[in-house]
C-alpha cells in the first residue's frame, strides 16, 4: 500500500525555534545580571561552545583607550569644587555693605508701616549688631478667629513685605515665619492652627513672590512664648500674632528659629520695671 505524504506539516518548527531562541536570550540576560561563580560561568561557556577544540575560560571586553579617557574626563567634570566653609567671624559679624543693605530693607518696610494705620498692628525692629529684622503682625490684620486662611486686609502688607524680600533676595540668608496663639479653650488645635497660619504666609512669599523656598522656614508655637498673661481678652489678643525674622546671608540665625524676639523683649522690660518699683 502506498503511503500518502502530507506537505507543509513542518512549518510549526519555525515558530517553535523562534520561541526557544527568545527564551534562551531571556535566560542569558537574567543570568548575566545575577551573581555568577567561576564554575557556573565555565558551564555556561561550554553550553554555547560544546565542541570547541580550544577551551574558553573567560570572555574579556576591552574598552578602547580613547573611550576610557573620555569617561575619565566626564567623571572629573562633574566633581564639585571644594568650598571654603564660612568662618565664625563671617557668620557673626556682617560686613558694612550688608549692614547698609539691610538698613535699606528695614527702611523700606518701616516706611510703609509708618505711613499707614498699620503701625498699630505691625511692629518692626532691627538688631543693630546683626542687622536682623524682626516683624510682628497682629492676628486681626491677617486671620479670622480660629481660622488659618488669610483675609483681605492681609494682602497689602504681605505684598509690601514680599516685594521687599524679593528685592533684597541675594542678601537674605533666612526668613523664618512663626505663628502664636492665646492659651484658651478652642475647637482648633493651637499647635496646628499656629503652624497653618505661618505656612499660609510662607506660601505667599514662595508662590506669589517667587522667593527661594530654601531660604524660607515656618513653625507654630501654639500658646508658648506669650507677650502678656491670658487673663483678659485684651491680653489674649496680644498673644495671637505672627512674627517674621529676616537674617542676613552670613549670619547664623539658628537662635531665631525658636522662641520669640518680642516675647523675650517684653519679659526683659517687665523684669526691669519690677526692679525699678522695688
Amino acid at each position: 500500500m502506498q503511503r500518502k505524504t502530507v506537505s507543509g506539516g513542518g512549518s510549526w518548527m519555525d515558530t517553535y525555534g523562534d520561541m526557544v531562541t527568545l527564551l534562551l536570550t531571556f535566560f542569558v540576560c537574567l543570568y548575566s545580571m545575577s551573581s555568577i561563580s567561576e564554575t557556573q560561568w565555565g558551564e555556561l561557556v561550554k553550553a554555547f561552545n560544546p565542541g570547541a577544540a580550544v577551551e574558553v575560560e573567560e570572555i574579556v571586553i576591552e574598552i578602547p583607550q580613547a573611550a576610557g579617557e573620555a569617561i575619565k574626563e566626564k567623571a572629573n567634570a562633574v566633581e564639585e569644587p571644594i568650598k571654603e566653609p564660612i568662618t565664625e567671624e563671617e557668620k557673626e559679624e556682617p560686613t558694612q555693605e550688608e549692614k547698609a543693605l539691610f538698613a535699606d530693607l528695614y527702611k523700606l518696610i518701616s516706611s510703609y508701616v509708618n505711613a499707614t494705620s498699620s503701625k498699630d498692628v505691625i511692629l518692626i525692629e532691627q538688631d543693630p549688631e546683626t542687622s536682623t529684622i524682626y516683624l510682628q503682625f497682629d492676628n486681626t490684620l491677617l486671620f479670622e478667629p480660629d481660622k488659618s486662611e488669610l483675609i483681605e486686609s492681609s494682602i497689602t502688607p504681605l505684598n509690601i513685605v514680599g516685594d521687599a524680600l524679593k528685592q533684597y533676595e541675594s542678601d537674605i540668608g533666612k526668613v523664618v515665619i512663626k505663628g502664636y496663639t492665646a492659651d484658651v479653650e478652642s475647637s482648633m488645635d493651637a499647635w496646628q492652627l499656629s503652624a497653618d497660619r505661618a505656612l499660609h504666609i510662607l506660601n505667599v512669599f514662595k508662590d506669589e513672590k517667587d522667593f527661594p523656598e530654601n531660604k524660607l522656614m515656618f513653625s507654630g508655637f501654639g500658646h508658648l512664648y506669650p507677650l502678656a498673661p491670658n487673663d483678659t481678652e485684651e491680653e489674649r489678643a496680644k498673644n495671637r500674632r505672627v512674627e517674621i525674622v529676616i537674617t542676613p546671608i552670613n549670619i547664623d540665625g539658628s537662635a531665631d528659629f525658636d522662641g520669640s524676639y518680642f516675647a523675650s523683649k517684653a519679659n526683659i522690660e517687665n523684669q526691669n520695671g519690677n526692679i525699678e518699683n522695688q
